[in-house]
């Protein structure tokens, strides 16, 4: 899966909790990979209008990774604010980026956080990171983001609503989190037919609505991603000696050792067979190597004590 991408722009006299809070937020999203470890959902960027350093209003120094001009694709753009945002050279090159782009924007003071088709806006301390959960919760689900709340402290509310006004049973979850648990799920069942109509009624939708939902979340089709993940474990048990081609094959859900294989280097770029070689060799010439080290080192003490 590739993490989503989002850029933080940064600018002297930025608020630093607008920027590093919702980050850690990001941050700290995750999904199970089904084997006690956990796949990160974003990729975090620091991005300065320039490539120079920049200083928050309360004096840390913060070194972008990039700049404006060298980002790269992002699949979100988080604007945080302070007084910085209103010196007239920021408001020169953030604003006429967003107004060229995106004319239609437009502002609203009295909620929290405010969603309008693709633009989110917050206001500062905490509804930055309100706005960061629902960001979270609508990219991979409700059970995501209440794992990231959970280690916030903090609760999921839907946008622009008053604290008055504010209760769970108004609050309709977003068909996206009934599929955030489906790749641990699916690696604990990778020999079985995981087909569309598999997952789809796994996850409680119809097949082509299934599909839309789940290549937005995980930016690729169901099929492409199940490949993947057989694929991914087919190389870790291909590096146990034991098991043969045709086991590991049939293990990760392929119907013939055929299909394994042509799936295989078209994907790894060498047969299941090669892969399994260059990685024996890699290990054997690791073994060598240390032999050597301790040979040397055993030499090494020998001459130290006839020396004494």
């Amino acid at each position: 899966m590739r993490p989503k991408e989002i850029g933080f722009v940064g600018f002297d006299n930025v608020t630093g909790s607008h920027l590093t809070c919702p980050a850690d937020a990001f941050a700290a999203a995750m999904l199970e990979d089904g084997f006690g470890g956990r796949i990160p959902c974003y990729k975090v960027w620091s991005i300065g209008l320039t490539k120079e350093p920049f200083v928050t209003e309360s004096g840390f120094v913060i070194y972008p990774q990039r700049s404006l001009a060298t980002a790269p694709p992002l699949d979100t753009i988080i604007i945080p604010g302070g007084s910085g945002a209103r010196r007239p050279e920021v408001i020169t090159q953030l604003g006429e980026w967003i107004l060229t782009r995106y004319p239609k924007v437009r502002l609203n003071h009295a909620a929290s956080f405010l969603k309008d088709a693709g633009f989110y806006t917050s206001g500062g301390g905490t509804s930055g990171i309100e706005m960061t959960l629902a960001l979270i919760e609508e990219d991979f689900g409700h059970h995501v983001a209440r794992s990231v709340a959970r280690e916030l402290v903090m609760r999921l509310r839907p946008p622009g609503e008053a604290d008055d006004h504010f209760g769970g049973a108004n609050y309709q979850s977003d068909p996206a989190e009934r599929i955030s648990d489906l790749p641990s799920w699916i690696i604990a069942h990778l020999e079985e037919r995981l087909t569309v109509e598999a997952l789809a009624e796994r996850a409680c939708l119809c097949p082509r609505h299934f599909s839309r939902v789940f290549k937005q979340v995980f930016n690729s089709t169901p099929a492409d991603f199940v490949e993947e993940m057989r694929l991914s474990e087919a190389r870790r048990r291909l590096l146990g000696l034991r098991a043969t081609v045709e086991s590991v094959a049939e293990s990760v859900g392929f119907n013939s050792s055929d299909a394994f294989r042509r799936a295989f280097e078209r994907r790894v770029g060498v047969t299941p067979t090669a892969f399994r070689r260059k990685a024996a060799h890699a290990i054997s010439t690791k073994v060598v190597q240390h032999k050597r080290a301790a040979t040397r080192s055993a030499h090494s003490h020998l001459k130290h004590a006839a020396a004494a």
